[in-house]
Protein backbone atom coordinates (compact mmCIF):
# COMPACT_ATOMS: atom_id res chain seq x y z
CA UNK A 1 0.00 0.00 0.00
CA UNK A 2 1.33 3.41 -0.95
CA UNK A 3 1.74 5.81 1.96
CA UNK A 4 0.40 8.90 0.24
CA UNK A 5 1.52 11.26 3.01
CA UNK A 6 5.15 10.25 2.39
CA UNK A 7 5.35 10.49 -1.41
CA UNK A 8 6.52 14.11 -1.39
CA UNK A 9 9.09 13.52 1.34
CA UNK A 10 10.53 10.51 -0.47
CA UNK A 11 10.55 12.37 -3.80
CA UNK A 12 12.37 15.31 -2.21
CA UNK A 13 14.98 12.96 -0.74
CA UNK A 14 15.49 11.38 -4.17
CA UNK A 15 15.83 14.80 -5.80
CA UNK A 16 18.33 15.97 -3.19
CA UNK A 17 20.44 12.87 -3.75
CA UNK A 18 20.34 13.44 -7.50
CA UNK A 19 21.41 17.07 -7.08
CA UNK A 20 24.36 15.83 -5.03
CA UNK A 21 25.11 13.23 -7.73
CA UNK A 22 24.66 10.57 -5.08
CA UNK A 23 22.12 7.95 -4.10
CA UNK A 24 19.62 7.82 -1.27
CA UNK A 25 21.09 5.36 1.21
CA UNK A 26 18.99 2.53 2.53
CA UNK A 27 19.41 3.87 6.06
CA UNK A 28 18.25 7.35 5.07
CA UNK A 29 15.34 5.90 3.12
CA UNK A 30 14.12 3.80 6.04
CA UNK A 31 14.44 6.74 8.44
CA UNK A 32 11.74 8.54 6.45
CA UNK A 33 9.15 6.10 7.84
CA UNK A 34 7.90 5.08 11.27
CA UNK A 35 9.56 1.98 12.70
CA UNK A 36 6.42 -0.13 12.38
CA UNK A 37 5.90 0.61 8.67
CA UNK A 38 5.73 -2.52 6.55
CA UNK A 39 8.61 -2.98 4.09
CA UNK A 40 6.22 -3.49 1.17
CA UNK A 41 4.52 -0.20 1.97
CA UNK A 42 7.87 1.61 2.01
CA UNK A 43 8.85 0.25 -1.37
CA UNK A 44 5.42 0.88 -2.88
CA UNK A 45 5.81 4.49 -1.76
CA UNK A 46 9.33 4.67 -3.20
CA UNK A 47 8.07 3.38 -6.54
CA UNK A 48 5.25 5.93 -6.54
CA UNK A 49 7.63 8.78 -5.71
CA UNK A 50 10.10 7.76 -8.40
CA UNK A 51 7.31 7.51 -10.99
CA UNK A 52 6.12 10.97 -10.01
CA UNK A 53 9.60 12.30 -10.79
CA UNK A 54 10.09 10.39 -14.04
CA UNK A 55 9.46 11.83 -17.46
CA UNK A 56 6.11 10.25 -18.41
CA UNK A 57 7.46 8.80 -21.63
CA UNK A 58 10.03 6.77 -19.70
CA UNK A 59 7.95 5.80 -16.67
CA UNK A 60 7.34 2.11 -16.18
Amino acid sequence: MIIVDKITEVAEALLQSAKEESVLSMAAFHKLFKDNTLENDKYDTLESASRALAYPRFAI
